[in-house]
């Protein structure tokens, strides 16, 4: 008798772990890959490093080519790891996959290396042409202290910075500057240059925009 119950509770124990990986029609799902967070809620901190600050949906598109969605999807820019929420409980996306869309915003790795990032660097992708434009996000986290406190306050600081990816394969800083711009494009400076006459680069669509300009020409 206690063999027999012994054997049923090891049953039932198998029974509950796999049925974590099942969906309401039994079927095993394949896009929940992912190892929990460990969160250390007992250190305050200002801020967070997610993009964006609240779960949103989104998808990701694995390797072979398939599309996975998740209801709960975030960046962390201080790791680097893609978190999807389940269950009230964090993940990381353990999944093999090079690119990802929460909102509309569409993230891309594979890149060369260039500054601290490698062709692991998730960036996202503003302009999708023979050349692009990119944007990294990172949050670096840093203690302060303020004037007469004893107490130091942890905070997260978050830094953008912009590449454009030419057409040789190259990775070169973009700034929203005239002359930073045709120093880049500089095989077209002299088509480039008139085009801008027509207006200035105040914002990164302008730079999207001078991009898809130059591979017109």
């Amino acid at each position: 008798m206690k063999k027999t119950l012994f054997i049923i509770l090891i049953l039932c124990k198998v029974l509950s772990v796999n049925a974590q990986g099942l969906n309401a029609s039994g079927n095993f799902l394949q896009d929940v890959n992912g190892k929990p967070v460990v969160s250390n809620n007992t250190v305050e901190i200002e801020g967070n490093p997610y993009f964006p600050e609240e779960w949103a949906a989104g998808s990701i598109k694995l390797k072979n080519g398939a599309t996975v969605t998740y209801n709960a999807l975030r960046l962390n820019t201080a790791t680097g790891a893609l978190e999807f929420l389940r269950d009230d409980q964090t993940f990381v996306v353990t999944n093999a996959f090079d690119e990802f869309t929460i909102f509309s915003t569409t993230f891309r790795k594979g890149f060369p290396a260039v500054d601290s990032q490698t062709n692991n660097t998730f960036y996202e992708v503003l302009y999708d042409g023979k050349v692009k434009l990119l944007c990294y996000k990172n949050a670096v986290m840093y203690e302060e202290k303020p004037y007469n406190s004893a107490t130091k306050t942890k905070k997260f600081l978050h830094n953008t910075s912009y590449y454009i990816l030419k057409a040789d394969g190259t990775m070169a800083k973009a700034k929203k500057d005239k002359k930073a711009i045709l120093a880049i494009l500089n095989d077209k400076t002299a088509q480039i240059e008139e085009y801008l006459k027509k207006g200035k680069i105040k914002e990164w669509s302008d730079v999207s925009n001078t991009l898809a300009y130059y591979e017109k020409l």
